[in-house]
């Protein structure tokens, strides 16, 4: 599914239409947003509950705010993939670049991953023994190496992440490398087209990976996609100019 280019909509007063496939996304993405939703929204109600039952008890207090605190960090993540979600989908991503350095920028993306994946996740870093300096939003590309890290972790299986930071030539590059069953061949020319990865796992809107490539276009980037070693596993890498460079 392409970018919904709005302004020849606007231009023509019709909606722009999509091929009957990218509706069929569009669909299945629209019919699981009740049930992400109702999913968000459930605790709020328990906690409400046993607010009720409570009656000044600290424990219940305690756990009452407790939920409170995870929920609303849930709620939270839901708005901001929604955000993500319209972005991709208008193929529009502003960024606040400033001078930053890339490791600590890495390390909060692969952090943020291993707090919603499960303790079994495992991460491998490969980092050049020097600094490397991009102008970024530190922010914007957090969370894209964070996509990264999260779309591994649904195949790696029992196998460690790899994450690898380096230059090469004129361009830093960060690479996010799974070992787990790799990707059939009709998938590849997909990967990117919002909707399309939901069709292949049961979780996520399928939005991830557009997003990143968006990330990496904003800041003069790139993302590209290879195959492992005997067709398993995949290889992610974003390359962004180096500072000073772009």
């Amino acid at each position: 599914m392409k970018p919904i280019d709005a302004e020849r909509s606007r231009e023509s007063g019709e909606p722009a239409a999509l091929p009957a496939r990218e509706q069929g996304r569009l669909l299945a993405f629209l019919r699981k947003l009740p049930h992400d939703f109702a999913n968000a929204i459930l605790p709020f109600q328990i906690a409400a509950d046993l607010l009720r039952r409570a009656d000044g008890d600290a424990e219940t207090l305690d756990q009452v705010q407790r939920m409170l605190e995870e929920q609303s960090a849930q709620a939270q993540r839901l708005i901001e993939e929604l955000d993500r979600t319209v972005r991709v989908l208008r193929g529009e991503l502003e960024v606040n670049p400033s001078p930053c350095e890339l490791e600590p920028v890495v390390e909060r993306g692969i952090a943020a991953a291993l707090g919603k994946n499960a303790p079994s996740v495992r991460i491998e870093r490969v980092f050049a023994p020097q600094p490397i300096e991009v102008e970024a939003d530190a922010g914007r590309l957090a969370a894209a190496v964070e996509e990264l890290v999260d779309n591994a972790a649904r195949f790696a299986g029992s196998q460690p992440i790899r994450v690898e930071i380096d230059r090469s030539e004129a361009a830093a590059v960060v690479r996010v490398v799974d070992r787990g069953p790799g990707i059939a061949d009709d998938r590849m020319g997909v990967l990117f087209e919002p909707f399309a990865a939901a069709e292949a796992v049961e979780s996520g809107w399928g939005i991830g990976l557009g997003f990143v490539r968006l990330v990496a276009r904003a800041h003069g980037g790139s993302l590209t996609v290879e195959r492992g070693a005997q067709g398993r596993g995949m290889a992610m890498t974003i390359r962004l100019p180096l500072l000073g460079d772009g």
